[in-house]
Parts: structure tokens; sequence; C-alpha cells
């Protein structure tokens, strides 16, 4: 069985359960880097969302529009009708519909035969000059059994590398994290998508 699938029948419901009193922690380190980086979001697509704290804090703060996806339906069912049941694979919204997306400390436990579905979806709902931020382990690559589940494999990659191979993509800021729950990096790492600027005209 495929992650993806596992986690929409069951794992990612666990999640919340174990979860759910931690969200929203103390700080978060995506929403201080785009605070620092000076964005100004206006249209917001999480992947991963959880019970969407994030999307609560950026809608409040920049009075944006907001979008999530995660594969727990109890997390769904408690948030607002913009929140769907889904992974990064298949995104239900059209072209250019966003300005920033996120990807919220979920792409390590992504199949990795769709990681270019993945990016091709992220792609396909960002505009051109919007934003993607990234945060999850970025040292790489390796597998380790997911401690919750012995079934499933945790997945460390430079994630920003997989749109970074785009000329279309630039680095723009990144911001190491600490945190208590693992000894591995990582990190948030912002990156611009700009199509017009990606290619000159030669004679």
């Amino acid at each position: 069985m495929k992650q993806s699938a596992r986690f929409l029948h069951g794992e990612g419901d666990a999640w919340l359960v174990r979860n759910k009193k931690k969200l929203p922690p103390n700080h978060d380190p995506v929403l201080e880097l785009i605070e620092k980086t000076g964005l100004q979001p206006k249209k917001v697509l999480e992947i991963g969302c959880a019970n969407g704290w994030r999307l609560n804090l950026l809608r409040d703060k920049y009075n944006c529009t907001c979008g999530g996806i995660d594969p727990s339906t109890k997390t769904i069912a408690e948030i607002d009708r913009l929140m769907i049941t889904g992974t990064a694979d298949n995104l239900p919204w059209g072209d250019a519909s966003f300005d920033l997306v996120i990807y919220g400390f979920c792409l390590y436990l992504c199949d990795r035969e769709d990681l270019f579905k993945i990016v091709a979806e992220g792609d396909r709902v960002l505009e051109d000059g919007g934003h993607i931020a990234i945060h999850d382990f970025i040292d790489g690559a390796y597998a380790r059994k997911y401690e919750h589940n012995e079934n499933i494999l945790s997945y460390h990659l430079d994630y920003a590398s997989l749109w970074l191979a785009n000329p279309a993509y630039q680095a723009i800021a990144s911001r190491e994290e600490d945190t208590p729950f693992t000894q591995d990096p990582i990190s948030v790492e912002l990156i611009k998508k700009n199509m017009t600027a990606a290619y000159r005209i030669v004679p």
C-alpha cells in the first residue's frame, strides 16, 4: 500500500490525535521567515495544513484568502470549507491560483514515485512571481522507519532542490530550525518562481 493511502485511511487521523495539543506551537519558523523577508501573501495554499492553525494566523496577519489540503479527515472536519482531504500529488485547484504555497513538514512522508507529480502540481497552482515555502528535513538522501508506523518510511532529502533544478526558481531565504524532537537538520526554504526571467532571448 502506498504511504499516501495509509495517511488517507487512518494514519493522518492518528497524527492529529498525537499532535493536536501541540498546535499551534509557541513559534513557527515558516511565519517568521515570511515576515522577515517582507512577503505580503494574498492567496495562500498550505499542503499538510493539519487543523489550519498556520493558515488562521496568516489570514489574521495578512488578510489573505487561504486553502489547505491534508490527509486527515478528522482535521478537515474541524476547520472551514476551504480545507479539503487529499495529498500533495493531486491538488484540486486551478492553474496559478496562489501566490504562496507552503509545504508544512509533509514531503518527507510522501511516496517517492510521486515526487515529480508533487513538484508539477505545486508549480501549476503557483502564479508567476509567487513563492514556495518548504518546511522539512534538508539532509539526505536516505530513509528511516517512521517511528509511529513500521510500514511507513521517513525520507530525508533537500526538497527545495527539486524545484531549484528548474531555472524558473530561485532560492530567496532559508532558516534552520532547532527542535527537541530530532537531531536531523530541519529548515524552511523559501524559493521564488519567475518564469519571465528564467530564459533570455538570444539571436
